[in-house]
């Protein structure tokens, strides 16, 4: 079939191999005003690429060739299975790629998702396939981000290819000229699902960043205040109930009863401490630098996002209501985010136009000396900005984030050795310790097999 200048021609019979072959010359030669408008071949021939790679994903099961000016762009063969058509689209090794799979009542999932330390810039490594059909969907998009959260830095995700089945009578596919975007009758099921999948996944793997030695060693310097030999029992583990304090972990703050550790923790011979920042000490096959910062930071989140599961968090009314200046913007978004706010143990109350003032707050960021107005204030100008989800409840991983990072102990902050015996039994007990909220990791292990080739034992 030959069709040109918009006239298709006769069909006519071809000798050619199993299969379609397409081919794009002169585009818009008879019409230079869409000609114009053209890019540079170069660009073009991106875009095609990109729609092609697309497909590619969309359907493994069917070979694709890309020739551009006689050069071959890429080559997948046909009958792939889905990890190796990801592995050869994306150039990520197979087994860096993790199966993910869900089914409910609101649709069927089946994917692959790179480790996290693949983790780039953007979405351009994020394809969506619905029912064969590649979309662009934000709301699923951030649900692969929600799964990632902690992980990853908040700005990039790694490259994934989910395919999903959904029932054609729960799509609208007219929404988009080109069909690219859908509106989902069962979007929120959906959003859960593959939140929840991604999770699973992640949950199966070994998580805790490795760092490589310099190809030269620095001289080590024994400047490093050293800790004495210190054993943890399980019974020491449950002392860090809602977070360190600078006098005493014995106390218990009101209302953050977790419960005693119940993981088996392993006595740490020996611990070095580095510019009251971070941790060093030997496990059995590495040595493990800890920033405490970080993996506190974890460990209230954790905390703090189990306790509201739970119910509303222990608040404390203020002697003087504190007032804060918002905007005229931020008040409007008062009543919508107040059930959120109450949630949190905090309690604001509008003044006047642009005004406002913090009734009650949580009782763990008051013994953690957060400023209740400064937090309010930034609070509401993320939710202003759209910094944050538009919805409250898909934004509460956030503002725990914010609070975790408020409350948790800060580099330069000196611990005592009953402290770090309790932050180091958390760390064996908290979800996800080897990053913070944020995705920075909490932990790096250098292999005692590195070290020993630095030193040319190996």
């Amino acid at each position: 079939i030959r069709v040109e200048g918009g006239r298709m021609g006769d069909v006519r019979p071809w000798s050619g191999a199993q299969g379609t072959i397409v081919e794009a010359e002169d585009l818009f030669h008879n019409i230079p005003a869409r000609a114009a408008f053209l890019k540079s071949p170069r660009a073009e021939a991106m875009r095609v690429g990109e729609t092609l790679t697309s497909m590619a994903l969309a359907h493994p099961t069917v070979g694709l060739r890309f020739v551009v000016d006689g050069k071959r762009r890429f080559d997948y063969p046909a009958n792939e299975d889905t990890t190796q058509r990801v592995g050869a689209v994306t150039g990520i090794p197979i087994d860096a790629l993790l199966n993910l799979e869900a089914e409910e009542a609101a649709g069927q999932l089946v994917g692959c998702l790179a480790r996290p330390e693949f983790a780039r810039h953007g979405t351009r490594g994020v394809h969506l396939i619905l029912n064969g059909r590649p979309i662009l969907d934000r709301s699923l998009t951030h649900a692969i981000r929600e799964g990632l959260r902690g992980l990853i830095e908040p700005t990039t995700l790694p490259p994934v290819v989910l395919w999903l089945s959904v029932p054609p009578d729960r799509i609208d596919v007219n929404v988009h000229p080109t069909k690219s975007e859908v509106r989902l009758r069962d979007g929120s099921a959906l959003f859960s699902m593959i939140r929840m999948a991604v999770r699973r996944a992640l949950d199966q793997a070994n998580l805790v960043p490795k760092m490589p030695l310099p190809q030269q060693l620095d001289e080590v310097k024994t400047a490093w205040p050293a800790r004495a030999p210190s054993n943890i029992s399980p019974s020491s583990a449950a002392g860090l109930e809602t977070g360190l304090s600078s006098s005493s972990t014995s106390e218990k703050a009101p209302g953050f009863d977790f419960g005693p550790v119940t993981r088996s923790v392993r006595a740490v011979e020996r611990i070095l401490v580095l510019r009251d920042s971070f941790l060093v000490l030997e496990e059995a096959d590495a040595l493990v630098v800890i920033d405490q910062h970080a993996l506190h930071e974890r460990m209230m989140f954790e905390r703090l996002k189990d306790r509201v599961g739970q119910g509303e968090l222990p608040r404390q009314a203020l002697l003087v209501p504190e007032p804060i200046q918002i905007g005229a913007e931020a008040v409007e978004l008062l009543p919508q985010w107040q059930p959120l706010l109450t949630r949190l143990g905090i309690e604001v109350v509008e003044l006047g136009p642009g005004s406002a003032a913090v009734q009650s707050f949580p009782v763990l960021l008051l013994e953690r000396k957060v400023s209740p107005g400064p937090f309010v204030e930034d609070l509401l100008s993320r939710a202003v900005s759209k910094h944050l989800p538009p919805e409250p409840e898909a934004a509460l991983d956030e503002v725990l984030d914010m609070m975790a990072c408020k409350a948790a102990i800060k580099a330069g902050d000196r611990l005592s050795d009953a402290e770090l015996e309790d932050l180091l039994a958390q760390r064996e007990a908290i979800e996800r310790s080897t990053n913070c909220p944020h995705g920075r990791p909490t932990t790096i292990r250098i292999p005692v097999e590195d070290l020993e080739r630095r030193f040319h034992r190996r």
